[in-house]
């Protein structure tokens, strides 16, 4: 009876198998729980932390827009990593501004972005209404003119007319290049392409289209002339290659 009851004491084998799995699975779930925690603590700090910011945007070339405006089309902002400034991406950004006909970007180390630019030049003035917008040199608006000096040949008529607004604004760079007095107010008439009318001061000159550098050469030899002999001048036609027609104001012709 004695041992009977010696065995019934005896303790039950413990299943340490199970305890072992268990261990592991807690281990398992603690490194899984610790990795996580590290890699979100990482990217916190990471985030917080700017390395190389940009302290130092230099703008060359530039005329007229500001710097802050070659900025804010640019998108770039000081304190932001160096390593952040996708030059690629904002050259792109920069050609769509019809001011900017060449740009270029540099990185120097260790917190300054240097941006090149090649501004575009006005040509002429375009009236639509009565507002007056700058062209450039292949017909685009560059911008809405502010105020009312006409320092540029104006371009009037078909405002529509992409074609005639371009060769108007050959036209107008021609004056420009060979020494027409930019002072002397002139008008540019695109109502028909072909029968394109110049109007310098008081003078009316019927253009046409194409070849205007000899046109205008064949003018300015003519205009000497026409003032020393003292013709009052209705037209002076140069449409023709061969010969050029002067319309005096009382019916004269030469």
């Amino acid at each position: 009876m004695a041992a009977h009851r010696k065995n019934k004491r005896r303790k039950k084998p413990v299943n340490t198998g199970d305890s072992a799995v268990r261990r592991r699975v807690f281990k398992a779930f603690f490194v899984i729980f610790l990795v996580v925690s590290l890699a979100v603590v990482s990217k916190v700090v990471v985030n917080r932390i700017v390395f190389f910011p940009v302290r130092n945007i230099k703008v060359i070339g530039n005329r007229h827009l500001s710097d802050r405006e070659v900025s804010r089309i640019a998108r770039l902002k000081k304190g932001v990593s160096i390593f952040m400034v996708h030059s690629k991406l904002i050259v792109k950004r920069l050609e769509r501004s019809p001011w900017i006909k060449r740009v270029s970007l540099r990185k120097e180390m260790p917190d300054s972005i240097i941006i090149k630019i090649r501004e575009s030049v006005p040509s002429a003035l375009l009236k639509k209404g009565r507002a007056y917008y700058l062209l450039r040199s292949d017909g685009t608006i560059l911008e809405k003119q502010n105020g009312d000096e006409k320092f540029l040949p104006v371009i009037k008529g078909n405002s529509g007319n992409k074609r005639a607004i371009r060769e108007a604004v050959k036209l107008a760079r021609v004056l420009r290049e060979y020494g027409m007095d930019t002072n002397v107010y002139s008008e540019i008439s695109i109502s028909d392409l072909e029968d394109m009318t110049l109007q310098y001061g008081d003078t009316t000159i019927k253009v046409g289209y194409g070849d205007y550098e000899t046109k205008l050469l064949r003018y300015m030899e003519l205009r000497d002339e026409i003032a020393r002999r003292g013709i009052p001048v209705s037209y002076i036609d140069l449409r023709y290659a061969r010969r050029v027609i002067v319309r005096a104001s009382k019916g004269e012709r030469r």
